[in-house]
């Protein structure tokens, strides 16, 4: 059994497991086509052009599907967590831990 948390670290951790949930909700509300290209990039660690490749998209949409998914990701967390520092969330964004 792991040891008790202190009170700061509990913090943390119950804040991260809070965006994990916001952010799993905020990429199931993308529109499709933005979701599965987000997913795909995400999860299944596909390049642009494996992506492309594979929802016969050109890479060039694939790459404007990933920044707007990921633009309304944050646009999500932000109007919930304001004083968010971009760089933790861009960290759990990228982690693979979605």
């Amino acid at each position: 059994m792991p040891p008790p948390l202190d009170g700061e670290a509990s913090d943390s951790h119950l804040i991260e497991s809070e965006l994990e949930e916001l952010i799993g909700r905020l990429v199931n509300n993308l529109p499709e086509r933005c979701r599965t290209v987000f997913l795909l990039n995400r999860q299944e660690c596909l390049s642009s052009r494996e992506i492309a490749e594979i929802l016969s998209l050109s890479e060039s949409t694939v790459r404007v599907q990933l920044k707007l998914a990921v633009d309304r990701i944050v646009a999500g967390v932000r109007k919930y967590y304001p004083d968010l520092k971009l760089i933790s969330l861009l960290l759990l964004l990228f982690s693979g831990r979605l």
